[in-house]
């Protein structure tokens, strides 16, 4: 309606108005439709150029038509801006307007043009109805669509307003501190400052005042920011830090306005050089408008995060490449890392962690007792490190302040100071991401790095004698002690072999005693013996007391942090692998003993002097195992790694080495053993061939003491004058020969695997078959194999000649030699 009346003469009646409007909606729902319809500027240049063209005196001249039609213009393309509507929409009104145009384009007068384009109207209003009926109601759906255009034009409502550039600017001023103008006010719904729709500016001036007010945006977002955490008491100290640093750039962008408030109220248009207009302002901005930009962008970034990680995220984009960039964000990020570089400082000289939100990047767990300070009390949080640090740096921290903790807690030294300061000044709030203050922070924590942990080192070497520890372990639980060991075996087995329910602990514990004052080892300190105990394993139904025997080691605080109880475990396991070695040992040796003790009485019978060869050369032959076994456990195994272990020690910078070098030290020796999981079968064929020893042990003395028996008998049938001609029951023989055959099976099992497995080295292997015996006996048996494939006939005198040669070198079901004693070749 308004364009109606900007239209038509002022004497136009209403009912001619609505004549008009009536018209104006049908144009609206009709189907003109430009070759052009997407392109705007095309559609305004032609109705520029037509009013240009035109001759009407209505509205004066020509550059009045053409103005009245810009502010016409800029009122409709704000209201799209304002209500979102489509280009589309605007195109077709501008359209609407240049076709009615040209309807009459001879008539100079515009209220001619209406009522020549009235007179067809009037026709087809007649008929509307008519039309309706025949459209159906696609015709309504189209009319109710194409009367949104109008309404869209209807909307601008508001008269022109004209505005100077001098509030324009005052305006301006405002809304650089986020505060709304007169004209200038923020938007909820755009997120923006926004000039209104009713001032008149030109086009340029308005996009010129629209990139200005996003300085206003970014300082409403780093002042919305710095308003939530500043006074917050639920905020962190890096933040707060950040809050400080915002606020000191505002504080510098205050002064800006303070200058430009300055130059617009006391200078006017009339002093052209100093007077301030909307150029002026734009290129004075352009430099805080960065910053700010940055400062929001900053903002954004760090959304939802805390401690380490603002300090990460700032400093990923410190290597900027603008200088005034870069100091800004390096200004930004020291002040940020003050915080930080304070707990630092006072975690490693101190020992102190004062963190109340969580922001730095080792964490306490209160729950831990002091036992515990090295192992789980404190621990490395990867995420909070900041970026300019790396995690081996992170690490040193952490040890350095947990060295600090344990000389004070677990050592009992509160009176030990740090004085790495005194040496190597380094001020926390003066800290930057440069090179050269990075540098100093480097050598500084290197510094109190060494100091700590030499003292901590120090305290345990020679306060708490941990290589003292570790060498009492490797002569009792390691069996080092050669002497002791001995005694002990002796002293302990008539006591071990009864059953495990009739074993106690004290009786065990007196016969350790014993042991120990009757060997050197009485010549340890007693800080160590004293530590030295008997454990009782588990029992199990069956089980004796060599089953469950364990001698065992106790410590206590601090030198339990390295020597931890799962480590014990682990010394234990290599000493229950040794003492079935030595007890095996033990046991051939005394059969050894007893067959020298005899000779005399034993080889008088003659029908069992073939099973005692037998049992010397399978003796010697499991001798020469178990020797041999034990050789290369203590010496290649354990005595090669002792000597690694020592010389690692040396080397070791902190605790952390040295549990590290303890805990390789047990390891090594573990694989090497054949004590790890990947080693099972070799071990359970290790302990088959024990028990199979321990029954070669049992069997000789049932036959010895049945030889013996039936000695003494025919010595006092003899002396009597009359003849004895009992024979010695063949039990016992036959249990020798069938131990023989199982022995060298498990034993050629043994070896044979020991080949193909991948240890440090092949010595033990290689000590088995030292002069290649049981590799000469595999291939004699597979040429008889051969012989016995190419000759049936001759298969029963075969079986004989093998039977001869077991009863000489003891072959087994495989047809794998066996070893036939020292000298018996």
């Amino acid at each position: 309606m308004k364009l109606i009346d900007l239209s038509m003469p002022s004497s136009t009646t209403k009912k001619a108005k609505n004549k008009y409007l009536s018209y104006f909606k049908r144009i609206l729902g009709s189907r003109l439709q430009s070759t052009n319809f997407e392109d705007t500027e095309h559609v305004k240049n032609l109705i520029t150029r037509k009013l240009g063209a035109s001759k009407s005196p209505k509205y004066g001249s020509k550059n009045s038509d053409i103005l009245k039609f810009e502010q016409l213009y800029n009122k409709l393309t704000q209201k799209r801006r304002n209500r979102a509507t489509s280009k589309s929409d605007l195109t077709s009104a501008l359209y609407v307007l240049y076709k009615i145009s040209n309807v009459e384009a001879e008539k100079n007068d515009s209220s001619e043009l209406l009522q020549t384009l009235l007179k067809s109207s009037d026709v087809k209003e007649e008929n509307k109805e008519q039309d309706m009926e025949i459209d159906g109601p696609h015709y309504k759906n189209q009319n109710d669509n194409k009367s949104g255009q109008f309404q869209f034009l209807k909307s601008f409502r508001y008269r022109s307003q004209d505005i100077s550039e001098e509030a324009l600017c005052k305006d301006l001023l405002y809304v650089f501190q986020g505060i709304d103008g007169q004209n200038i006010s923020f938007s909820i719904l755009e997120d923006s400052f926004v000039l209104a729709p009713n001032v008149n500016v030109s086009e340029s001036t308005r996009k010129l005042v629209t990139e200005m007010c996003e300085l206003g945006w970014l300082f409403k977002k780093v002042n919305d920011f710095m308003s939530r955490n500043i006074d917050s008491t639920y905020c962190d100290q890096v933040t707060q830090s950040l809050c400080f640093a915002f606020q000191t750039e505002l504080t510098e962008f205050y002064r800006l306005i303070a200058i430009l408030e300055n130059q617009h109220q006391n200078y006017d248009e009339t002093d052209a050089l100093n007077c301030l207009n909307l150029r002026k302002l734009y290129l004075y901005i352009q430099e805080p408008m960065e910053r700010m930009k940055w400062l929001a962008i900053i903002v954004d970034s760090i959304e939802g995060l805390k401690g380490g990680t603002i300090i990460s995220s700032i400093n990923s984009y410190v290597l900027h490449g603008s200088p005034s960039t870069k100091f800004l964000l390096s200004k930004l990020l020291k002040e940020v890392s003050a915080p930080i570089m304070t707990m630092i400082k006072t975690w490693m000289i101190e020992g102190e962690l004062n963190d109340p939100f969580q922001e730095f990047f080792v964490s306490m767990d209160p729950n831990v007792p002091n036992d515990l300070i090295w192992t789980q009390k404190y621990d490395l949080k990867p995420s909070m490190i900041p970026s300019f640090l790396t995690n081996d740096f992170a690490r040193k921290i952490l040890l350095t302040g947990k060295a600090v903790n344990f000389i004070k807690k677990c050592c009992h030294e509160e009176d030990w100071v740090l004085d790495a300061n005194e040496q190597i000044p380094f001020n926390a709030d003066t800290f930057s991401s440069d090179e050269n203050s990075y540098s100093t922070l480097q050598n500084w924590v290197d510094h109190a790095y060494k100091v700590t942990n030499k003292e901590l080192i120090g305290l345990m070497f020679n306060k708490y004698q941990f290589l003292q520890h570790c060498r009492a372990l490797r002569k009792y639980l390691l069996l080092g002690q050669g002497d002791f060991i001995q005694n002990l075996m002796d002293s302990m087995v008539n006591e071990l072999s009864k059953p495990a329910g009739q074993l106690y602990k004290y009786n065990l514990l007196g016969i350790l005693e014993s042991a120990v004052r009757s060997s050197n080892a009485n010549m340890t300190d007693s800080e160590f013996l004293k530590r030295l105990d008997v454990k009782l394993l588990e029992a199990s139904p069956g089980d004796n007391g060599w089953d469950i025997f364990s001698l065992d080691y106790k410590l206590d605080a601090p030198i339990n942090t390295i020597l931890t109880p799962e480590l014990i475990i682990g010394y234990l396991k290599i000493f229950n692998l040794l003492w079935k070695l030595k007890r095996v040992e033990h046991s051939l040796n005394k059969t050894w003993v007893q067959q020298i003790s005899y000779k005399n009485e034993l080889y008088s019978l003659k029908e069992i002097r073939s099973d005692l060869h037998r049992c010397n050369l399978l003796r010697n032959e499991m001798l020469h195992y178990i020797n041999n076994l034990h050789s290369y456990l203590q010496v290649e195994v354990i005595e090669s790694e002792w000597k690694k272990f020592q010389e690692d020690l040396d080397h070791a910078e902190d605790l952390y080495d040295i549990m590290r070098i303890q805990r390789k030290f047990v390891e090594v020796i573990h694989k090497r053993a054949m004590l790890t999981h990947e080693h099972i079968e070799l071990y359970q064929l290790m302990v088959k061939i024990f028990e199979q020893i321990h029954q070669f042990s049992r069997t000789q003395d049932i036959l010895y003491s049945s030889a013996l028996e039936e000695y003494h008998k025919r010595q006092s049938v003899m002396d009597d004058g009359e003849e004895y001609s009992q024979v010695i029951s063949p039990e016992a023989s036959n249990t020798l020969k069938q131990l023989g055959k199982i022995y060298r099976v498990n034993f050629d099992k043994f070896n044979e695997a020991l080949s193909t497995l991948e240890i440090d080295d092949k010595s033990l292997s290689f000590r088995l078959d030292f002069n290649e015996y049981y590799k000469d006996s595999r291939e004699r048996e597979n040429v008889d194999h051969i012989e016995d494939d190419d000759d049936e006939e001759e298969e029963e005198e075969d079986e004989d000649e093998e039977e001869n040669i077991n009863t000489d070198t003891f072959k087994g079901p495989h047809g794998k030699g066996g070893f036939q004693g020292f000298g018996s070749h």
